[in-house]
């Protein structure tokens, strides 16, 4: 789906040459949920405009569905046609009348008809939890998260192979959080075969995601399952992240000596792992 070749991106600071990215290499396969995380200034944004098209690499390679936007003859509009980006607070971006209206925009700039337009607008709109009732209605009647996944929506009914979002959950009530992640769960394999989700949130992550991806200061310093990054929990602090907070629970209950699976990274893992000591300790 998306490959990067020893990728690097620079720019031009006070006539000096500064590296956002350097070296980074890449794959995501279809089907796979992938969460980027870093700290400020990492180089996660840079990461994604280069996926999405948005920015060309100063070294090395970027492939989307085998698009290279460096060889091929106006590749770059056929590559942003393939990746939906999503940026950070995007229903500060809707503007139509109606849901409805906001959500035809996309397919309507790629020269769909009218009839496919709100074909695509209807199946994206179910696909993210909104039903005819909310057609009509105007986006900025709508509650923060309701807002958020009909931005989604108006992406996803481009139909990109790859949706990528940056900090899709930001500001959201925990309500409208689990909402809009259940939704991204749910889209992954019908209109979008891949998403990437560049997140602070180390939960948020942990409960999504297939592969995580770690950066510091531009460059790659971790990349696997959650589980296998999140289990590396001095080398993520000494780069200013953490880790889920249950993997926390379990650490600090380990540290007084409960003997836990410290793989645990949901709160229904969790429950199951201390279930299953309490009964070896013939508690329940």
């Amino acid at each position: 789906m998306i490959e990067l070749k020893n990728v690097s991106y620079k720019y031009e600071n006070n006539n000096e040459s500064v590296y956002a990215l350097k070296n980074v290499s890449l794959k995501i396969e279809k089907g796979e949920f992938w969460g980027i995380i870093g700290h400020t200034g990492s180089g996660k944004s840079t990461l994604t405009e280069l996926m999405s098209g948005l920015l060309k690499a100063t070294e090395g390679d970027v492939l989307v569905d085998n698009i290279n936007p460096k060889k091929t003859k106006n590749s770059v509009r056929e590559l942003r046609g393939k990746v939906g980006m999503v940026f950070q607070y995007p229903e500060h971006q809707l503007f139509e009348e109606t849901v409805l209206r906001d959500v035809c925009f996309g397919p309507k700039n790629l020269g769909c008809g009218e009839e496919e337009c709100i074909k695509r607008a209807k199946e994206a709109l179910r696909l993210v939890g909104l039903g005819e009732e909310y057609e009509n209605l105007s986006p900025f009647e709508l509650s923060g998260g309701e807002k958020r996944r009909v931005a989604i929506a108006g992406v996803i009914a481009m139909e990109p192979i790859v949706l990528i979002l940056d900090e899709p959950a930001a500001g959201l009530d925990p309500v409208g959080r689990d909402a809009l992640l259940d939704t991204l769960m749910k889209i992954k394999g019908k209109l979008c075969e891949s998403i990437v989700m560049v997140s602070h949130s180390m939960d948020d992550v942990a409960s999504c995601c297939d592969r995580v991806l770690v950066l510091n200061r531009g460059e790659v310093v971790m990349s696997g399952s959650p589980r296998e990054v999140f289990s590396n929990a001095e080398k993520l602090s000494d780069i200013g992240l953490d880790v889920p907070q249950i993997t926390r629970l379990i650490k600090r209950l380990n540290a007084d000596g409960c003997g836990i699976d410290e793989g645990v990274l949901t709160v229904d893992e969790a429950a199951e792992a201390i279930y299953k000591k309490l009964k070896e300790l013939g508690k329940c």
